[in-house]
């Protein structure tokens, strides 16, 4: 079945070849990759494993727990909508979801020959894709050895065979196949670490490196985590995403799209909101650009076109907001880096009265996840003297 996958001798080349090895290694040596990219998927493993437990002693409190786990909030691998149809599928059709994930997790036989079994169960469901699939299938499987099954999503998988220049290798392959070329790349990447200083101990590790080097956690040698530099370009973005995207339906995969645009429905819904510039109160709306608060690529489809997660700013302060040299207090103030030179400020007509014209309840969470990241983008550039 595999023949047709790339080698792993294949892809250490490639890893080595394309940079692409040294950028996953500067992202594990980074001193917050524990706490961002480990810890997270340690806890959603617990929780997994506990639920299967119950479900292996034909515990019916198994639907609940898995579904808690699942749908945890603190899990930002499997998107809100599969959140909603894998919980729904466990609820009511609790006989054949359990005895697939059952299977899936704690059966024997060759990892390959459970994943193509419980992705032919999902046929059955409305979780048909084969990104939803493999998505879905790996988080689960967390639960069996996380060291040895990370977690993919199909859109981590073909932006990094694109990186290493295999963008072709996963058309019209199976769950199973993805996987295991997933789990291929893994083992080459920790292979490759073994001759760095910074040595990758498992797949875990290596895995959580390369979501690091796709979602842009360090931006032009900048050292940042993924909420202090979370942008990626438009269409980098969009494509990273179209594996759950083209689960929706037509038009919310069009208006979804459109708001990472700063255009459509979300950019109407900010101007409804704001009636001009969140904080200059500009109203030439031709000139002023929608920004999300929490980056479009970290919220879930109801965030991104959320106006409450957004602000309609003049583009000198949409870019500062999006590289975080500025936020906002609770109150709405301003909140300006202190790495910003004065002369910039002036040039920038920045001080410290600008405010929001308005903060509503709705925007709090969001102007809090924007905070946060502009903390600890101030913390990097105080650790690399930047100015």
């Amino acid at each position: 079945m595999n023949s047709a996958l790339p080698s792993q001798a294949a892809l250490l080349n490639a890893i080595r070849k394309t940079g692409f090895g040294d950028k996953a290694l500067k992202c594990r040596a980074d001193s917050r990759f524990v706490s961002h990219e480990m810890d997270y998927k340690l806890r959603l493993a617990e929780a997994i494993k506990e639920a299967d437990f119950a479900l292996g002693r034909g515990e019916s409190q198994w639907v609940d727990l898995m579904n808690r786990a699942v749908g945890a909030n603190f899990n930002n691998i499997v998107n809100w909508r599969l959140k909603h149809l894998f919980k729904t599928w466990c609820k009511e059709q609790p006989q054949a979801a359990g005895t697939a994930i059952h299977r899936l997790i704690s059966g024997i036989g060759r990892i390959e020959e459970r994943l193509a079994a419980f992705a032919a169960a999902l046929d059955l469901t409305e979780m048909k894709q084969e990104g939803a699939k493999l998505c879905i299938a790996s988080v689960l499987l967390m639960a069996r050895d996380l060291s040895l099954c990370p977690p993919v999503r199909a859109g981590v998988l073909k932006t990094t065979l694109k990186s290493l220049g295999l963008g072709g290798s996963v058309a019209k392959k199976s769950v199973a196949e993805r996987y295991t070329l997933f789990m291929t790349v893994l083992d080459a990447l920790v292979e490759f670490s073994q001759s760095a200083p910074c040595k990758l101990a498992d797949r875990l590790e290596a895995q959580g490196a390369i979501w690091c080097v796709v979602s842009g956690w360090m931006d032009v040698g900048e050292s940042s985590t993924t909420a202090a530099s979370p942008h990626g370009t438009v269409e980098e973005d969009i494509e990273a995403a179209e594996p759950e995207l083209a689960a929706l339906e037509e038009t919310e995969r069009a208006a979804i799209v459109a708001a990472r645009r700063g255009q459509g429905k979300y950019r109407s819904g900010l101007i409804s909101l704001w009636l001009g510039c969140s904080v200059t109160g500009c109203q030439n709306c031709g000139v002023l650009r929608a920004s999300h608060l929490k980056p479009w690529r970290h919220s879930d489809n109801h965030e991104r076109l959320n106006p409450y997660n957004g602000l309609l700013l003049t583009p000198n302060l949409d870019a500062l907001l999006d590289r975080s040299w500025i936020s906002f207090d609770e109150d709405g103030a301003i909140m300006l880096s202190e790495f910003l030179p004065k002369k910039d400020r002036l040039a920038l007509g920045l001080h410290a009265g600008l405010r929001l014209s308005g903060v509503q309840p709705q925007h709090l969470p969001f102007l809090t996840y924007h905070r946060n990241a502009f903390h600890e983008m101030e913390a990097i550039r105080a650790g690399r003297g930047m100015d």
